[in-house]
């Protein structure tokens, strides 16, 4: 069995990109905790228009993974991507519509983009604490915070955990990307990426136990 964590492939790689976001009027409900605090403050000191602010990259075609400069999220994905899922069955726990505020370019401003969405996914694997350098209590469920976890150890995933579903996020407390916003999946959406042909979307398999 095999887990992937699924990722865009970074902004640097000829794909438009999102500069930033601004407050959307109804709220933003994939910020939590104190992401939501930093970037509500940054809005304070730096006004943003509602929506998606786009850089301009040196290719006209939209990505279906669009990388964000200004996480969480670390990208936002295409309404291909989510016909894809949800005509599969693998309906995400929210999707939030996020408009284009601003498009800089002008090549980019001639091809109409895409629908562009935070997509949120509910846990579905724990880490494996142990083998994973945290420490831990007499459950084995980790000592908050994890303090003297080292700084080179590598993150496991408990197979053992795993709810069955094939696509999911993993359970822990706040941490960076958010959990809910970090996307893992099994071999199946990874088929079905390469059948609908996703664009600057990476999947890298994560260690397990």
């Amino acid at each position: 069995m095999k887990i992937y964590r699924i990722t865009d492939e970074t902004i640097d790689n000829g794909y438009v990109y999102v500069s930033g976001y601004g407050p959307l009027p109804g709220g933003v409900p994939f910020l939590k905790g104190a992401h939501q605090k930093d970037i509500e403050a940054f809005w304070k000191v730096n006004p943003q228009k509602p929506g998606l602010h786009i850089d301009p990259g040196r290719k006209r075609n939209w990505p279906d993974f669009l990388s964000n400069g200004n996480s969480p999220p670390l990208f936002f994905v295409s309404d291909n991507v989510v016909d894809s899922l949800t005509s599969n069955g693998l309906k995400p726990a929210r999707l939030t519509e996020m408009p284009i505020a601003e498009i800089r370019g002008r090549g980019r401003k001639k091809i109409p983009p895409p629908k562009y969405y935070a997509l949120e996914v509910n846990p579905g694997i724990e880490i494996a604490y142990e083998a994973s350098g945290y420490e831990v209590d007499s459950a084995g469920k980790m000592v908050f915070p994890a303090i003297n976890r080292p700084a080179d150890a590598k993150t496991y995933y408990s197979l053992e955990s795993w709810d069955g579903s094939d696509l999911f996020s993993y359970a822990l407390h706040e941490s960076f990307p958010p959990p809910h916003l970090t996307l893992f999946c099994t071999e199946r959406v990874l088929q079905l990426a390469e059948a609908d042909k996703w664009t600057n979307v990476r999947f890298t398999e994560v260690p397990t136990i």
